[in-house]
């Protein structure tokens, strides 16, 4: 339990120190959310989203770009439709795996511009087909919460 709580703070102190940043001065702002499963890293810039997790055990990095959602399953949780690997040339998953999760961080934050220019250009085409995932409920959180 100890090795977890390392790790998870040194992942929050690499993304604060890495990508806080850059999300700030593209006009993100941080989010904290209670009552459902969330990232640990959740930012908001009107409609668009930006969510970052990373599992210590299974060394999965999850970083998505998008809209948020809430997922209406055993357990509430939000999540934001969009994989930020549609948005650049890397997988963060296997980047990470490869070289590390501060040196995909690193990439991310390179990346991030080039990825708002393409969420603009191409969200909707990205988004086709992966609202209504059968026996799946998703509510499109602008309809639930006031900006």
């Amino acid at each position: 339990m100890l090795f977890k709580g390392v790790m998870q703070q040194e992942f929050k102190f690499n993304f604060a120190r890495i990508l806080q940043p850059t999300l700030t001065h593209a006009g993100f702002h941080r989010v904290e959310l209670t009552s459902c499963i969330h990232y640990e890293e959740l930012w908001r810039k009107e409609r668009l989203w930006f969510g970052a997790s990373f599992d210590w055990r299974d060394q999965y990095l999850e970083i998505s770009l998008g809209h948020l959602y809430w997922f209406h399953d055993a357990m509430p949780r939000v999540i934001v439709l969009g994989d930020y690997r549609s948005y650049c040339n890397f997988d963060p998953y296997a980047k990470a795996l490869k070289d590390g999760v501060v040196n995909t961080l690193n990439a991310i934050r390179d990346s991030f511009d080039h990825a708002l220019e393409v969420y603009e250009s191409h969200y909707n085409d990205m988004l086709q087909g992966r609202l209504r995932p059968t026996g799946v409920q998703l509510t499109d959180v602008e309809s639930v919460i006031k900006s």
